[in-house]
């Protein structure tokens, strides 16, 4: 049977769900957790021997590596940008007009999570849109980008411009043309839609002079992090050298619609979607290439004094976050977690705590009972128990379990209701829970198979 909680509901919630037969496992990760470390010390291999394999129209003279042996990358903010031209494999003669230079990239296995992060020096910027950053995507038309950036237009300065942190989201698979149409399958010529989300944080930069060294105000030093659940990103940016970080967006907000692949992307998999016309799963037709996920580094923006954004360090990881806490641990410390991948059982650490929407938290096989202290709120999409011994999380902070839904948009990417699952065990959550909308709870009992009921 499978029934889906359809509202949402609030309440302080005792549950305990017990299995004796192993009838259902953790859902396999996606692929093997894959890292990226580069240090930029000019052996790192790959395009002009950054590290990085490749680039989106790469040009030499717009880098400098490891200058006078300090251990850098430095990329100039030379004219071009990324988004504004429609391009892709259905573009005319198939090329894709975004002029962005140096759009550095790695590929990555995409797994569950990924987590890319950054130390960045911003220097000069001094013309509106100078900047630079991190990414992820697949490529220049399908892409989150997240960085340090000169915005002097009123909105931003009032925000504590010009100089700040910007996240951008880009997918163009949700350019439209016309009212309520999308692009899957419909006629060229296009035009911009809901292709193209930013937010801009300058509070960020109120104490650039003591942070980036200078007295005008124009450099601002910082580490960037982008954290990707499926297909939604949170970001991230710190500039006391990470003992605290600011949610670009706000506390909880996460970017949607983040492509990851080119195949198969779920689009509003609403329940009504054999009958619903506007409820379709389809390749995507812009994703270029074979589609494989990238992560990289870039500066952008022209000018006539161009700037440049020099980075100390790139890492970047990815797998299924999975507790490898002690019998009492906090669910919000990020040293309790560790990615897993198929092929690679051994937790790899610097995944983070999964607390944002769309995230999944695995409580793996233990020799004894544990207790998960849920200290402030969190929101997870998938949570999987595995140990036979038990799991209990408790408060007093509150778990919501919510995912991506737009009953009014089919155009946007979403994975689907999230699953609580129990594979082995009895489990209890304590902890104050909200469940926001079509939710499944699947448990494996007596060896028949799954057995679905909602919250």
């Amino acid at each position: 049977m499978s029934v889906r909680a359809q509202r949402a509901t609030r309440r302080s919630l005792h549950l305990v769900v017990a299995s004796t037969v192993l009838a259902i496992g953790s859902a396999a990760a996606f692929g093997q957790a894959t890292s990226l470390n580069l240090n930029f010390n000019g052996g790192g291999g790959g395009l002009f021997n950054t590290g990085f394999e490749a680039a989106y129209n790469p040009n030499s003279g717009g880098i400098n590596l490891n200058l006078g042996g300090n251990g850098k990358l430095g990329i100039a903010t030379l004219p071009g940008d990324t988004f504004g031209n429609y391009g892709g494999p259905n573009d005319a003669g198939g090329v894709d007009p975004d002029t962005a230079q140096n759009f550095f990239y790695s590929t990555l296995a995409v797994g569950e999570r990924a987590v890319v992060e950054a130390r960045v020096n911003a220097i000069n910027l001094n013309t509106n849109f100078h900047g630079g950053g991190i990414w992820m995507g697949t490529d220049t038309d399908h892409y989150i980008r997240l960085g340090l950036i000169h915005n002097g237009t009123p909105d931003a300065v009032a925000d504590g411009g010009p100089i700040g942190a910007e996240a951008l989201r880009e997918n163009e698979d949700r350019w439209r043309n016309g009212p309520g149409a999308i692009n899957m399958g419909q006629p060229f010529p296009l035009r911009p839609g809901g292709d193209i989300e930013g937010r801009y944080d300058g509070k960020q930069a109120a104490t650039t002079a003591t942070v980036g060294g200078a007295a005008n105000g124009r450099d601002i030093t910082a580490i960037l992090r982008l954290v990707r659940d499926r297909h939604a990103v949170a970001a991230y940016v710190s500039t006391d050298d990470g003992a605290s970080f600011v949610r670009v967006g706000g506390a909880t907000f996460s970017f949607n619609s983040v492509a990851t692949d080119k195949t198969t992307l779920p689009i509003d998999n609403r329940p009504t979607a054999a009958t619903d016309p506007n409820s379709v799963t389809k390749d995507s037709l812009t994703v270029e290439g074979d589609g494989s996920f990238k992560v990289g580094a870039y500066a952008l923006g022209g000018g006539s004094s161009i700037a440049a954004v020099q980075f100390d360090s790139f890492t970047a990881l990815t797998g299924t976050p999975t507790y490898t806490g002690g019998a009492s641990g906090e669910w919000t410390a990020d040293a309790n977690w560790g990615a897993v991948a198929s092929g690679n059982p051994t937790p790899v650490p610097g995944i983070l705590a999964p607390t944002n929407i769309e995230s999944t938290a695995v409580f793996p096989t233990s020799g004894a009972a544990r207790t998960i202290t849920v200290a402030t709120p969190i929101t997870a999409t998938n949570v999987r128990f595995e140990s036979a011994a038990g799991t209990t999380v408790s408060g007093p902070g509150e778990v919501r379990f919510d995912w991506f839904f737009f009953p009014t948009h089919p155009d946007y990417y979403t994975d689907g209701p999230g699953t609580v699952s129990v594979s082995a065990g009895s489990h209890t959550i304590s902890a104050p829970t909200t469940v926001a909308h079509l939710h499944n709870f699947d448990v494996a009992s007596g060896g028949t198979g799954k057995n679905k009921r909602p919250f």
